[in-house]
């Protein structure tokens, strides 16, 4: 069944007491839910899915990618693209989008999230730059209620004139991303198959979260 969502009002602070009811946290603190991985593995066509989903919904909130904002303003050398500096910037913008998201709504939903850049650094083989951007998103981990890394498995790469990626490279990066997140023990979800797949498993992670009524209807 979809998703329904609805919200709980609390009598004391940090307890949420109304039955049937949308409470992230006990200290009431909006979380996220991000899609991460590498190009081309389907992040911002779930994260649209979602955006249809909860249209009109003001608890619900989105942060789009912040790297396509930022390669559209910034000339940045092909090969400086995946190092630290731009990487860090777009962390950085990364963080102000998901922090304005958290102002607007209660559940954030983040195309891509802090942990992507220091992800891309260290494929690059910058393990202290990659360590950097890693330390800026610490603090921020406790926001994230669930990351989701997609599996570029079965999904047709695509080039597009901002992407500077290639197939063998999203591969490589899918592997960097696994290895990653493992080493530093990053709790993540694995997502394969279809868009509504995809969504399936995803509202499944959440009702372990949520109560039974979060349901919002596929569209």
């Amino acid at each position: 069944m979809p998703l329904m969502l609805s919200c709980r009002k609390r009598d004391r602070p940090g307890r949420c007491t109304q039955r049937g009811g949308f409470a992230v946290a006990a200290d009431d603190e909006p979380k996220i839910v991000a899609f991460i991985g590498a190009g081309c593995v389907g992040k911002t066509t779930l994260f649209e899915a979602y955006r249809r989903r909860f249209a009109g919904d003001s608890r619900v909130s989105f942060a789009s990618e912040s790297a396509k904002l930022y390669f559209s303003t910034h000339k940045i050398p092909d090969e400086d693209r995946f190092e630290a500096p731009a990487q860090g910037e777009i962390q950085a913008m990364a963080l102000q989008a998901e922090q304005e998201a958290c102002d607007r709504g209660r559940l954030v939903f983040a195309d891509r999230c802090a942990i992507d850049y220091p992800i891309y650094v260290s494929a690059m083989g910058d393990t202290s730059g990659s360590l950097d951007l890693l330390s800026r998103a610490q603090p921020w981990l406790r926001r994230y209620l669930r990351i989701f890394l997609l599996d570029p498995t079965g999904i047709p790469f695509v080039q597009t004139a901002e992407r500077r990626e290639n197939a063998q490279m999203r591969t490589l990066l899918h592997r960097e991303y696994l290895s990653f997140l493992q080493r530093h023990n990053i709790s993540y979800r694995l997502l394969i198959g279809s868009v509504e797949q995809r969504m399936s498993d995803v509202d499944a992670e959440l009702e372990k979260v949520f109560t039974a009524d979060l349901r919002p209807d596929f569209r």
